[in-house]
């Protein structure tokens, strides 16, 4: 079940310079996801915050703000996406 409201607070570096570590977020897993879209995804029991970079069928690929976030998310089923941010509105 995809809840309507989450609410996260930035961990790490990745998102940098858009979103900062300690900055809280709220997202809904009501809504449709695109390619641009900043989500929050459960990846190996843990909660990410990424850009969505690409969508191929039921995958999607994400990507962190931040130039020297290699992290590779480049296959992850759409399935695992929890909601698509909705505030700060970028």
């Amino acid at each position: 079940m995809k809840l309507p409201l989450l609410i996260r607070r930035i961990e790490g570096h990745s998102m940098i310079p858009i979103l900062v570590p300690g900055k809280i977020i709220i997202a809904s897993g009501w809504l449709p996801v695109r390619a641009g879209d900043v989500v929050t995804a459960r990846i190996a029991g843990k909660d990410v915050i990424k850009r969505v970079s690409k969508i191929n069928k039921d995958k999607l690929s994400l990507k962190g703000d931040n130039a020297t976030d290699t992290t590779d998310y480049s296959s992850v089923p759409r399935s695992q996406v929890i909601g698509r941010l909705i505030w700060p509105r970028l």
